[in-house]
């Protein structure tokens, strides 16, 4: 049998017979892959809600030591001892400013004659309210805290926080440490520690109450 070809150029194609017919389209260019797209810029850090209360005033503040602190293991003998209620539950006079969301907590101590100032750092965004005393222990000059009696002396060092839902009477939790300690000092200024009672807890508790 004969085979008989025809080359038809035409805009569908080419057509080829040979005791038949076939056809074929024309092929569609393939088009580049896209470009990566770049990453995404990180978003901006949230501003930190503004404060919702202005507490600027007079306050006195309570600290109540956790129920935990009821005995505590003495640093310096080993022995579990009893820490006495007058330690576990302290109240001090302080004076609140507030510049925007920055607090400042102002104490003005004293022990006989000798009188001192004390102000401890915070903030309030929204209703969270916090400050602190950071100190890696309670006997560095960054704890707060007085003596309570002749070389004796109570120091507290750590977090205050609370969610304030009436600003003139604020409740939170105080984690961090409290310590009781005393020294026998001599006549040349020399001495040593002899009882020392610290009580590390995230429960303890305190209040602000608003002074009027």
């Amino acid at each position: 049998m004969k085979c008989v070809s025809l080359l038809l150029v035409t805009t569908i194609g080419i057509v080829t017979a040979c005791g038949g017919s076939s056809s074929t389209n024309p092929t569609t260019p393939t088009a580049p892959p896209a470009a990566p797209l770049p990453p995404a810029a990180p978003l901006p850090p949230a501003a930190p809600a503004p404060p919702a209360f202005v507490l600027s005033g007079n306050y006195t503040l309570t600290m109540t030591a956790s129920p935990s602190c009821a005995l505590v293991p003495d640093r310096i003998t080993g022995q579990r001892l009893a820490l006495p209620d007058a330690i576990r539950t302290q109240a001090f006079d302080a004076v609140v400013t507030q510049q925007e969301s920055d607090v400042s907590f102002d104490f003005q101590l004293s022990w006989g004659d000798i009188i001192w100032d004390k102000r401890l750092p915070g903030s309030l965004n929204g209703n969270e309210l916090r400050f602190s005393a950071a100190c890696v222990a309670c006997t560095c000059d960054d704890a707060f805290g007085r003596p309570i009696a002749p070389n004796h002396e109570v120091g507290w060092c750590g977090a205050w926080t609370a969610i304030i839902d009436n600003p003139k009477q604020i409740s939170g939790v105080f984690n961090g440490g409290l310590e009781y300690f005393g020294t026998d000092i001599n006549p040349d200024g020399s001495g040593r520690v002899v009882f020392d009672l610290l009580c590390n807890a995230s429960d303890h508790r305190f209040t602000l109450t608003a002074r009027e």
